[in-house]
């Protein structure tokens, strides 16, 4: 009668077949039971699990397998931490990629606004190139008037001037605080300009005024010490005199404290 016991390699499980019953010991921590180099029992712990040793030394035990389950989990959850910084990252990249069109908008305009300055500067170098053509104009003018001599004319004005020559004689005396028109007023709307006065009195040391015709006053004088040697007063105005706005005249007022008698000559124009 063959072994039953034995089979060949790779024969097929089937119902009924029969084996020697190995044993083994309840060991719930695992420790050696015999001598080093004896036989030992196969271990096993209290749920029947067998004691075998893992490629760090410990035993492949419930709690290793707790702790490697847990760093799975660990793991895992770095992963989905990982996923949702992944996700903000992409918001970021995505904010930081819609700034940058901004600020590209943002470019296009200052590179529009430096454009329109350029164009101002242009603008503005044109205006200075003609300002300083008409101040070249005006000093060149001025040069000129600063050069006229005696043989030299110059017209102030497109306006002809009207030459006026008056002569007044006060045979009677003129008292003190009166006046007397020596060019009377007018009504052409030109205004009047004396360029020359000689007054002649035999009553020295006599206080005159001369006024426009609305009272205004344009100059003082004092005649001579001495009416006998200067009975005349010559006034000559290189730069002739305006007398106060068109249409005003020109008159004498007797500042003296006492009357007077006199012969004035008053030369000017009209413009």
């Amino acid at each position: 009668m063959g072994n039953r016991n034995i089979k060949s390699e790779d024969t097929a499980h089937s119902s009924g077949d029969q084996g020697s019953f190995i044993l083994a010991v309840r060991k719930d921590t695992a420790a050696a039971q015999a001598d080093n180099g004896d036989y030992h029992p196969l271990l096993v712990d209290s749920t029947g699990k067998l004691h075998v040793t893992t490629g760090s030394g410990g035993d492949a035990s419930a709690a290793n397998q707790s702790t490697i389950i847990g760093h799975v989990d660990g793991i895992e959850g770095l992963i989905g931490t990982t996923n949702t910084k992944i996700d903000t990252l992409d918001a970021v990249v995505d904010l930081i990629l819609t700034k940058a069109g901004e600020i590209d908008t943002a470019v296009d305009t200052i590179d529009g606004v430096l454009d329109n300055i350029l164009t101002k500067n242009g603008e503005i170098d044109t205006a200075i190139d003609t300002l300083d053509a008409v101040v070249d104009n005006i000093l060149t003018a001025v040069q000129v008037m600063d050069d006229w001599d005696a043989s030299n004319t110059a017209r102030v004005t497109s306006a002809p001037a009207s030459p006026v020559w008056e002569q007044v004689t006060k045979a009677d005396d003129l008292a003190n605080g009166a006046t007397l028109d020596i060019i009377a007023a007018h009504s052409d709307g030109t205004t009047l300009y004396i360029t020359d006065i000689i007054f002649g009195s035999l009553e020295n040391a006599k206080l005159v005024t001369f006024e426009d015709t609305s009272g205004a006053d344009i100059l003082t004088f004092t005649t001579g010490s001495s009416a006998a040697t200067a009975p005349l007063t010559p006034l000559h105005f290189q730069t002739p005199i305006k007398i106060g706005a068109a249409d005003r005249g020109l008159r004498i007022l007797n500042s003296s404290g006492g009357n007077i008698n006199f012969t004035c000559t008053a030369i000017g124009f009209y413009i």
